[in-house]
């Protein structure tokens, strides 16, 4: 499952740019997932909700 390591990736990008910018919690990340990419994105969305889960993200 791929997703789970693109969940990673995206919330390591969103942790990253928060700490740069000095934001408090990020409450919503927009993603387009294009339709050639071979995503499940309710499973993306998932394991990025579980990997969130107690951070800024």
């Amino acid at each position: 499952m791929h997703e789970s390591s693109l969940a990673a990736s995206i919330l390591s990008i969103v942790r990253e740019t928060a700490e740069r910018e000095g934001s408090g919690p990020v409450v919503q990340v927009d993603l387009c997932v294009g339709e050639l990419a071979g995503v499940e994105e309710n499973t993306l969305r998932a394991c990025f909700e579980m990997l969130a889960e107690g951070t800024v993200a």
